[in-house]
């Protein structure tokens, strides 16, 4: 195929391999991690590793990323697996680009997360699985299609799900993949 080129690092080291003969930019044994990841020096750093919560194309298996909450790294299954709940939640950023699901007889919401222009171009995907009602509260004044500012957009239709992506320069989450009846307010 071709002669693929990989940096680690503070991007300096750049190493080669050949995609015909061996298909893997990197193979170990165990993990690729550092104990305090702001150094210069160090394997992988927080800055380093931005784009891999928004991967394009199909990729699977285990990637490594950013845990905001627990200000560390994680090594997680991509695609994600669904978030099951059965309470109201506040979704965090670093809960985005996720599918989550709530399961519950009674009226229960999903807040989306303060964001910004970091964040434009971020989805997330919502599905109702249980029989009550479920709504997706806005914060700050964002919007969600065409509701009001820090609007809701709700549905009581037996396993709805709704995908939003979130465009900075409206500061709206655009509705995308509805599945039964949402309504904003």
């Amino acid at each position: 195929m071709a002669r693929r080129y990989i940096t680690i690092g503070s991007l300096g080291s750049i190493h080669g391999y050949d995609d015909v003969d061996y298909d893997k930019a990197i193979v170990t044994e165990g993990p690729i991690s550092s104990g305090a990841p702001v150094d210069d020096s160090d394997v992988l750093r927080k800055e380093d590793m931005g784009s891999l919560v928004g991967i394009e194309g199909t990729v699977t298996g285990d990637i490594i990323r950013w845990n905001e909450l627990t200000d560390e790294w994680e090594v997680v299954h991509f695609p994600f697996d669904p978030v099951i709940h059965t309470d109201s939640h506040v979704l965090l950023v670093s809960e985005l680009n996720i599918s989550h699901r709530m399961n519950s007889a009674a009226d229960k919401i999903f807040t989306l997360p303060s964001v910004g222009a970091s964040e434009d171009g971020s989805k997330v995907t919502l599905m109702k699985i249980g029989s009550g009602k479920l709504t997706v509260q806005a914060v700050d004044t964002d919007f969600i299609s065409d509701s009001s500012a820090t609007g809701t957009i709700y549905s009581t239709t037996a396993l709805a799900s709704i995908t939003l992506e979130y465009v900075h320069a409206i500061t709206t989450w655009v509705v995308q993949s509805p599945a039964g009846i949402w309504t904003t307010t």
